[in-house]
């Protein structure tokens, strides 16, 4: 089997909204920093991971979007 022309399948890249950050503000109170499963059984975060929640969290937070 030729591996050289296999290709490796991405989902296209998928933006934020502002509802989507407001669900992942409200999980991480209601459920705390970390709880990333729990956050996603709380709400339909379109197809995203816990560790896509930890990332767009870290970006909330070095931009100082949280409050």
């Amino acid at each position: 089997m030729d591996t050289s022309k296999i290709e490796k399948t991405r989902k296209p890249h998928q933006k934020w909204t502002y509802e989507l950050d407001q669900y992942l503000k409200v999980g991480v109170r209601r459920h705390g920093q970390g709880n990333w499963s729990r956050i996603l059984m709380d709400f339909d975060f379109d197809g995203r991971t816990g560790i896509m929640l930890k990332d767009r969290w870290r970006v909330l937070l070095k931009t100082d979007k949280v409050g």
